[in-house]
């Protein structure tokens, strides 16, 4: 491609300059920028692509309603098939590879789902699903109309009915004491709350109305929640290598999770743009590059995508439980998730319990401007990089600041995500995986 842009930039700058004699070194830089400015373009396509894909509907919101997890890890897996990465799972053997079935290790995982109608509404009023309210992920089926107290004293002469709760009230009380006062179900009166993904189900269902949403006097509640709970689900965490050169035998393992919270009903998913469509892209543009540039690498590096993320780490969990590599091999764990943004810098979690890593990568940045600033935090186990550390393994969590603020709802789309900064993320990682 470069001759192809060249050869006619050279016989045009012949002709502009009339026999002048040009500076070779200018014109060299120039056509090494413009070089490097179609690639990256080239590459934010696929950035683009990656992006959209992993949150079409197609994906279900990569949760675990019509199979929208394993439609993500099939995807992923042929990604790496792509790439050439190398499977490590004892299955799979040191064989060629044919088949990106050979990246996938399967895990076990509890889950309630909701597959079918979630139908809600208030006297008249037709709720929307997302936008109005949401209902606890853990909650069961239920079927009918209720009528709407408020009555906390007399809970005889509510059974039956939908208690309406503030969510400082919610807070405070536990679940199962409701439960005993006989109610068919608990409405919450709050702001706009993120969802999350459960490994149970309650007793009865609780629906969160966000505060735009009013309640009539004399109201009655029309609901139509179906859930499917799953005891065993089996979910897939996908693992790649690509093997290194001088300490091939020790590893760099970038992971992020796939999974998201999927489907709320048969109307309802959650894109999962930033969380984490953005850490999968960036880790996939990471292979792609070094699946190339292997002579760059010291160390060998694995790539994985959890799942399960969403309910508890369980992918990952999993993983160091049951891992196909010695997890003393690992140098250094790099967990990217929440990558889409980047106005306000980049947070390195568990950066001061390896201060020279930290200042490595923070004088790549100062030098080359990639992001305003670095910070650091401590550990905290708010993603799958926290299983690791529990089993000595040094790891940083990446994400970065400032941006859309939609996190755990409808609205985490990916036409909210510019990718402004995701090549300064990028080229950032590259870098300081080059050098350690």
């Amino acid at each position: 491609m470069f001759c192809v842009i060249c050869y006619p930039l050279f016989f045009f700058a012949d002709l502009f300059t009339f026999g002048i004699n040009v500076n070779r070194i200018f014109l060299s830089a120039l056509f090494f920028f413009i070089n490097t400015v179609f690639l990256f373009s080239q590459d934010l396509n696929y950035c683009r692509k990656t992006l959209d894909t992993l949150c079409s509907p197609y994906m279900e919101g990569r949760g675990y309603v019509n199979s929208g997890d394993l439609k993500a890890a099939n995807f992923i897996a042929n990604e790496f098939l792509k790439l050439h990465l190398k499977p490590v799972l004892p299955s799979s053997g040191n064989s060629k590879v044919d088949s990106f079935s050979s990246f996938l290790q399967p895990f076990p995982i509890s889950v309630n789902t909701f597959p079918g109608k979630i139908k809600l509404s208030l006297n008249d009023s037709v709720l929307t699903p997302g936008k109005d309210f949401l209902v606890s992920s853990s909650s069961p089926s239920v079927t009918g109309e209720f009528p709407v107290v408020a009555n906390l004293e007399n809970p005889h002469s509510t059974k039956n009915s939908f208690l309406i709760i503030t969510k400082e009230y919610w807070k405070k009380e536990s679940k199962n004491l409701l439960a005993k006062k006989g109610y068919a179900g608990i409405l919450v009166q709050t702001g706009k709350i993120p969802w999350d993904v459960s490994g149970e189900t309650d007793e009865f269902p609780v629906i969160f109305l966000f505060g735009e949403v009013t309640i009539p006097e004399n109201a009655r509640i029309s609901v139509e929640i179906e859930n499917k709970y799953y005891k065993k689900y089996t979910a897939h965490n996908i693992i790649g290598l690509v093997t290194g050169n001088s300490k091939k035998d020790s590893l760099i393992v970038v992971t992020a999770h796939y999974d998201h919270l999927g489907r709320m009903g048969s109307d309802t998913y959650f894109p999962g743009a930033n969380d984490n469509a953005s850490g999968v892209t960036l880790l996939l543009c990471l292979a792609d590059y070094f699946s190339k540039k292997k002579e760059l690498l010291s160390y060998s590096m694995l790539f994985i995508c959890f799942s399960g993320e969403e309910a508890g780490l369980v992918g990952s969990t999993y993983f160091t439980e049951n891992s196909p590599i010695d997890l003393n091999k690992i140098r250094l764990l790099i967990n990217i998730d929440l990558v889409g943004y980047g106005q306000e810098g980049m947070m390195i979690q568990n950066a001061p319990s390896y201060p020279k890593e930290f200042a490595q990568m923070d004088s790549i940045n100062n030098v080359n401007k990639f992001l305003v600033t670095l910070k650091k935090r401590g550990n905290a186990p708010n993603s799958d990089h926290y299983p690791f550390t529990m089993k000595g393994v040094p790891a940083f969590f990446i994400y970065t600041l400032g941006g859309n603020k939609a996190y755990h709802d409808v609205f985490d789309k990916p036409e909210n995500i510019s990718l402004e900064y995701f090549s300064g993320v990028f080229n950032l990682m590259r870098i300081f995986i080059e050098r350690l």
